[in-house]
């Protein structure tokens, strides 16, 4: 079974249209593939799946330059899970693209990527009675793993009421992590869970954003399973870390992405629209953080 370790996630994109290297061309070393056998260890079963909209500002200057990603919340008794859906999407093209251009067999992969949806690499798996958080995130070539507990959001719930996706919502309000959100949460769904980080209400979240609008999750479907979907988190080699640490590695790669390829070992190389191979780096891009502390 191979693991496919997509480059390309939200801050690394951002990088290559910022630094105005739209490669329409990619030459990838074989290191990018990893060939080997991998299994996922299973948790729980999702007895509910709610898809949400994503809506982003990579700059916190620019009113205009909104991203955009879907994600997956898998929701168990004991643990939930959570992932992008366009990342899941860009697996799958990039693992067709693989074996027709000869699998294994292949020291390179040439792959236009026009048509191939960006989402995060990052999966969050939630303990839902601990509410201890198991994150990994793809930078680059490496995965890296760490734990985040959350141990409580102190949210002041309103008198406020909305119909937001279909459902009743009640307004609440709380600081995290530097942030001061908005949540509209549904006492008619029974769950205390929400999108990345956010729990703690008496319903599931239907749609949350931060007071100065960098970053939205709105609930664009709500499913119960039938037959329940196994909640399982991949075991593929990562790299433990802090928390701390982590955020100084995704602050490396901001300021350097090319030194920061390097130092895992891989051959970067592009050409700019008008041809010329390996323009010098640009200025580095904004980045916008949803955790500022």
């Amino acid at each position: 079974m191979l693991t496919w370790i997509f480059l390309f996630n939200y801050i690394v994109m951002d990088f290559l249209k910022y630094m105005k290297r739209p490669a329409l061309m990619f030459a990838f070393v074989s290191a990018l593939f990893i060939s080997k056998n991998t299994c996922c260890q299973i948790y729980d079963s999702a007895h509910i799946r709610a898809m949400y909209s994503f809506l982003y500002r990579p700059d916190s200057n620019s009113l205009i330059n909104v991203k955009e990603d879907v994600l997956v919340l898998e929701i168990g008794h004991k643990f939930s899970n959570f992932y992008s859906y366009y990342n899941q999407m860009s697996d799958s093209i990039i693992s067709a693209a693989y074996n027709k251009q000869g699998g294994e067999n292949t020291t390179s992969l040439s792959l236009t990527t026009k048509n191939v949806p960006i989402g995060s690499t990052k999966v969050i798996l939630r303990n839902n009675v601990t509410n201890v958080y198991t994150i990994t995130h793809e930078l680059v070539l490496n995965s890296y793993k760490y734990v985040d507990s959350i141990k409580n959001i102190n949210w002041a719930i309103k008198t406020d009421t909305a119909t937001i996706s279909g459902y009743k919502c009640i307004k609440a309000v709380a600081p995290f992590r530097g942030r001061i959100y908005e949540a509209w949460f549904a006492r008619d769904i029974p769950v205390s869970s929400g999108p990345h980080l956010f729990s703690g209400l008496p319903g599931l979240i239907v749609r949350i954003k931060d007071i100065k609008e960098n970053f939205e999750y709105k609930l664009l479907s709500l499913e119960l399973l039938h037959e329940k979907k196994p909640i399982a988190f991949d075991r593929k080699k990562t790299i433990s870390v802090t928390r701390q640490v982590y955020r100084r590695l995704v602050q490396n790669m901001i300021n350097d992405m090319d030194g920061f390829a390097a130092s895992q070992g891989m051959i970067f190389k592009t050409k700019s629209i008008d041809g010329v191979s390996n323009p010098p780096p640009p200025p580095k891009p904004p980045y916008n953080p949803i955790e500022l502390e």
